[in-house]
């Protein structure tokens, strides 16, 4: 019997991990990542700075807050870099700042007296009749109030995520609060049902509530990132494709692979065709691409198909990002004061 082919397009930490797990799972399959530019881009991107300082211009730190920071530890624990976990202070992380104007604690004795009782009575509102989508701004002026969407709700959305509450989906960028209120008719007591009902269904990947590595996370704050950055993670993970324990076909990876289509050979099965000329053909294509690359690609490949009221491709090409810059500040000694430590979000 024929070894399965299974092409994974996008060599982000999705597409890594995607055939890393395909490679645990089928040892003898062929499994090749295509990736554009760099593996791990543009979630991951580590440097060093002129003093060897690890500096992030992707994502700074994962944070154990849902099933897939759950997971994430566990995948790291497959990959064995435990001991390259770095772990947040439990202290700097319990402090939250927001700079809207200036920086204030979140929350502070103000934030308590304008929005506390807004926030109590969040259980006593009806869920909404409506099963499909609002924005970030609607959601939090109908279940709490108007002033906790501008004034909180709008700063988070534009420090954290670079785009205004009032245009954010809130099902795509706080699923948790979505379902909880669809599901258990409260934000605060879904939270606390839905905490609950997951570790129930957890997956083979969530560690155990025991675990030390999960325990030591959960102790620090919820958020870790790893001594020499989040690179590590796709380093590991580029180490173990190439270098599979024995009877383990190696993955290919193939950097600046740019796709020219995607299409369907006279056997049935997809063939993907690059713009250099090299031709794959595999029992199967997973995309693990952005929304709008993987619509431009199934334009020019003529797969297109309904869904409702748009082709599939529009759809995806209707999905916008936010550009974001990054920049890391470094100085020569300690210049905050003791009261400013900890996260900060800034709307602009």
């Amino acid at each position: 019997m024929a070894a399965p082919k299974f092409c994974i397009l996008g060599g982000g930490v999705s597409g890594l991990t995607c055939a890393r797990l395909l490679q645990r799972s089928l040892p003898h399959a062929e499994v090749t990542v295509l990736s554009s530019s760099r593996l791990g881009a543009p979630a991951v991107c580590t440097s060093k700075g002129a003093k060897m300082q690890v500096l992030e211009q992707g994502f700074h730190n994962s944070i154990l807050v849902n099933k897939n920071g759950r997971e994430a530890l566990g995948l790291l624990k497959l990959l064995k870099l435990e001991d390259q976990v770095l772990s947040a202070n439990i202290e700097a992380s319990a402090r939250r700042h927001i700079f809207h104007g200036r920086v204030q604690l979140v929350p502070g004795p103000q934030h308590v007296l304008l929005h506390g009782p807004a926030l109590l009575a969040e259980p006593l509102w009806p869920r909404s009749k409506k099963l499909d989508d609002e924005s970030v701004f609607a959601f939090v002026t109908r279940r709490a109030s108007k002033m906790l969407a501008t004034y909180l709700a709008d700063p988070i959305c534009r420090g954290q995520l670079a785009g205004d509450a009032k245009e954010l989906s809130v099902r795509t960028c706080f699923p948790r609060l979505w379902h909880n209120e669809q599901r258990f008719g409260s934000v605060f007591l879904g939270a606390a049902l839905s905490t609950v009902l997951a570790y129930r269904r957890r997956s083979w990947m969530a560690l155990d509530l025991l675990d030390p590595l999960l325990q030591r996370v959960a102790a620090g704050g919820r958020c870790y990132s790893f001594r020499a950055g989040l690179s590590t993670l796709v380093g590991a993970l580029e180490e173990q494709l190439m270098n599979p324990p024995p009877g383990t076909n190696a993955a290919d990876l193939r950097r600046d692979a740019s796709i020219e289509t995607l299409e369907p050979t006279e056997s049935g099965k997809p063939r993907v065709q690059l713009r250099d000329g090299f031709q794959l053909e595999a029992d199967c294509v997973i995309a693990s691409i952005q929304p709008t690359a993987l619509g431009q690609l199934l334009k020019r490949s003529g797969l297109d198909f309904a869904v409702s009221e748009q082709s599939l491709s529009e759809l995806l090409l209707s999905i916008h990002n936010k550009s974001v810059a990054v920049v890391n500040l470094c100085y020569e000694k300690n210049v905050l004061k003791e009261g400013a430590r900890g996260f900060c979000t800034v709307a602009v």
